[in-house]
């Protein structure tokens, strides 16, 4: 299988129309499964809405049932544009910090007790980070596996290539955090950047912009320590910035000011289209406090991937590992569309929460609250860049 895949509209020997699909592998909450990330989708402005994306997406869809890709993403320029194909928000209210060095306190007064130093960014390293990457999105869906053929989700694996040496300008800095036996708990990556130019911070005397690229920790007392390291080891420093980390991210619970983390969140962390539901739901993890068995009535536009409506039973064994099989003359104990399905599959919404919403329904409520259960993630699901 071919790393990309390129599709086309023609008319005679010009392309009217395209998108590029790469074969990616999650890892994770969703370890193993293969996805197809579209990207450069366009269509010239005379041949728009003659249905010719309708058709790419849906040769794509075929395409990938083939080459066993259960799942499609990409990040939405326009959300109406991809929600008539079945997108939606697998990976959502992803949050970015900036805030003063200063500021940086816990509301308990704990700073961490770990020793964080600055340690060189090189193969010798790497198996340390591995770990430790592995071990933080375990748990979360959106989040490529470290062996993924794209490097390009983690900046980790990208600066541990040549190629990624070698292009890194700023210089990245490596973080590490120890504890008494000196054992790897957490990692961060960033640059510093002067106070000339448009990189300037606001402040009179430390202008200077740290920005966190990818913040990684085993426990809690890791995250505090490498938080007081970027605040107390920087003296020219005058804002900490951290681009990117998921929902669940505590730094809004534990700080002393959380309004001084002056948080964003960005709506759309990307979008995913379930393409084949077997492959899909067979490919995380469950629940199985609530019951090992769960039946749900999926509804797909026949136009696209009508191999997906229908019923599908999902059993789950001791390790929360799943078989699902398509089954006839069932009563589903809940039904969604396509489009709601992507979201349960992440972990970013839960059957009771889209059932409230009117999208989605169940046969009861015992049903709902076992669906709600089986289907819930342990974490928020989290990609760290975009596809």
């Amino acid at each position: 299988m071919p790393q990309e895949s390129y599709w086309g509209a023609f008319e005679g020997g010009r392309a009217v129309a395209q998108l590029y699909a790469h074969d990616w592998t999650l890892g994770g909450g969703v370890a193993g499964c293969r996805l197809a990330a579209v990207s450069g989708v366009g269509t010239l402005p005379e041949f728009r809405r003659l249905g010719l994306l309708r058709t790419m997406m849906s040769i794509l869809f075929k395409d990938m049932m083939k080459n066993g890709q259960h799942v499609a993403a990409l990040n939405a320029t326009q959300a109406a544009i991809y929600q008539r194909y079945g997108y939606s928000e697998g990976v959502r209210n992803c949050r970015s910090y900036a805030i003063d060095t200063v500021d940086v306190r816990f509301q308990d007064g704990d700073p961490g007790s770990y020793t964080v130093g600055r340690e060189v960014l090189d193969k010798a390293l790497e198996p340390t980070l591995r770990r430790l990457h592995e071990g933080y999105i375990d748990g979360r869906a959106g989040c490529m596996a470290w062996d993924s053929p794209n490097k390009g989700n983690s900046t980790a694996t990208t600066l541990l290539s040549e190629e990624g040496f070698s292009k890194s300008s700023p210089p990245v800095y490596c973080a590490v955090a120890r504890n008494d036996e000196g054992e790897a708990k957490g990692y961060c990556l960033y640059t510093t950047r002067s106070g000339w130019g448009g990189n300037a911070v606001d402040h009179p005397t430390r202008s200077q912009r740290l920005t966190v690229s990818e913040f990684i920790w085993e426990d809690i007392n890791s995250y505090r320590s490498i938080w007081t390291f970027l605040a107390t080891m920087h003296d020219l420093v005058g804002e900490i910035s951290v681009r990117r980390v998921p929902a669940d991210d505590p730094a809004t619970s534990i700080f002393l000011e959380p309004r001084l983390l002056r948080t964003k969140v960005e709506q759309e962390g990307s979008w995913w289209r379930i393409v084949d539901v077997k492959g899909a739901l067979e490919h995380r993890r469950y629940n199985t406090i609530g019951g090992n068995t769960l039946t749900i009535a999926v509804l797909d536009d026949e136009r696209l991937a009508p191999w997906n409506t229908g019923t599908w039973r999902i059993t789950v064994n001791a390790t929360g590992e799943a078989t699902v099989d398509k089954i006839q003359g069932s009563v589903a104990e809940v039904s969604v569309g396509i489009t709601e399905l992507a979201s349960l599959w992440s972990g970013a919404l839960t059957a009771l929460q889209l059932h409230q919403w009117g999208l989605l329904k169940s046969s009861d409520s015992d049903a709902l609250l076992k669906a709600s259960t089986m289907l819930a993630m342990p974490k928020s699901p989290f990609c760290f860049r975009g596809w």
